[in-house]
């Protein structure tokens, strides 16, 4: 049976071949591994100096917490935001006008082949980090207060999640100014002030989500305090309620035999 070669198909292809030519770029690019041990030199560093490796996962993460929010979409705008800019530079826009590629094809090309790369880049060193900390953790992990659960591998595999979702977001935001941009200087202002932008709006979530969360177990707890009185005050006036007619009842056949004797 032959395959078949109709348009969806011819247009992965093409799709795939931007992707391929991408991560090429992406390994004969030094600064992508330059970037990556960097990274690997700063998150370790911060974690030593902070000692959260000795203490565990929760630890680690909190003492990089503030690096990774950072550095992550500065390196996925350094890696995205001269990624339109240069191929129109350098006429490559114009020459893909003349091939059956669309333009979405081409966008989804070049951002899943760079997506790949950052994500190499900003994970690569996050685990090695992890398994530092695998190696070096005490047998006694420090648990905080605010932390209901013991410290665990899995919290540390969210925390990964997220910070690709982090550089995922940062990435296509550079992208989308980088097509906008009609130079590179003007690209390279509009990438500061995304970074700017995306660190800022994730500080805003935080801040909102943990006050939404404190918030909500503030009146949870109001709740169940100002219902737990009530529970106790209504048995006790039940209990006293229900006294007198034991009393009476007990009393009842002593006083019908002294007014009988």
């Amino acid at each position: 049976m032959t395959e078949p070669s109709g348009p969806p198909r011819r247009t992965a292809d093409r799709l795939w071949t931007v992707i391929e030519r991408e991560l090429v770029a992406a390994v004969r690019t030094r600064s992508y591994a330059l970037l990556s041990i960097a990274l690997l030199l700063i998150v370790v560093g911060v974690a030593r100096v902070g000692g959260g490796p000795s203490g565990g996962y929760v630890p680690t993460v909190v003492d990089v917490l503030v690096v990774v929010e950072v550095l992550v979409p500065a390196v996925a705008f350094a890696v995205g935001y001269r990624a339109v800019v240069d191929a129109r530079e350098r006429g490559e826009l114009a020459v893909l006008e003349t091939y059956p590629l669309p333009p979405w094809a081409y966008v989804i090309g070049v951002y899943t082949g760079r997506a790949i790369a950052l994500l190499v880049v900003v994970l690569g060193p996050l685990v090695v980090l992890g398994i530092h900390v695998a190696t070096t953790a005490g047998p006694e992990t420090t648990v905080f207060a605010s932390h209901r659960g013991v410290d665990s591998p899995l919290l540390y595999v969210r925390f990964l999640s997220l910070t690709a979702l982090l550089a995922l977001v940062s990435l296509a935001v550079a992208l989308a100014l980088s097509a906008v941009a009609g130079s590179r200087r003007r690209a390279i202002v509009l990438g500061l002030v995304g970074v700017a932008a995306v660190v800022a709006g994730f500080d805003l979530l935080v801040v909102t989500g943990s006050a939404q969360g404190s918030s909500a177990k503030a009146a949870s707890g109001r709740h169940w305090r100002s219902r737990r009185p009530a529970r106790s005050g209504g048995s006790s006036s039940s209990r006293c309620s229900r006294s007198p007619s034991r009393v009476t009842a007990g009393s009842s056949p002593p006083g019908s035999r002294s007014g009988a004797s």
